[in-house]
């Protein structure tokens, strides 16, 4: 890992590039630590063992790793091993979807059709799911042919 920094830290010299650009470097470095303590999490969650997963999708989501920003966001909006909190939830999907990752403009989708969070807007959760699948997230592409369909 400080040999990545390193290594970024002395590309940006060279290349001249404004501090801030940097910090944005700097912030998208995910080490395999949190990615295995992701992944640790994930499985957990699929396992239905939601109060086990929730502390490790929470590390890695507050180490800015975006699927699992999503993931506990998820876990939040539904209470899923965790007391629901619809604030907390939007705002760690909101980071993940600052990303790009396309499930979480899916999720948002998600919380405006069913008022999640945020004020219920059909119209709102339709332009998400479909950013979701103009992404490739199948999940969103069948979200929305459900949608169509009714």
């Amino acid at each position: 890992m400080k040999m990545k920094f390193i290594f970024v830290m002395i590309l940006c010299v060279l290349l001249q590039l404004s501090l801030s650009a940097c910090d944005l470097i700097k912030v998208n470095i995910t080490t395999s630590d949190t990615i295995e303590t992701y992944n640790e999490g994930a499985k957990l969650y699929k396992q239905e063992k939601y109060e086990e997963a929730s502390p490790k999708l929470l590390r890695a989501a507050e180490k800015g790793y975006a699927p699992a920003q999503n993931d506990i966001g998820w876990m939040y909006l539904n209470g899923l091993g965790v007391t629901q909190d619809l604030n907390k939830g939007m705002e760690y999907i909101k980071k993940s979807a600052d990303q790009g990752d396309s499930m979480a403009y899916n999720n948002i989708g998600f919380a405006y059709i069913n008022g999640l969070g945020v004020a219920k807007d059909t119209e709102e959760g339709i332009k998400w799911i479909r950013k979701a699948a103009d992404n490739g997230n199948g999940v969103a592409m069948y979200n929305l042919g459900i949608l169509y369909e009714k």
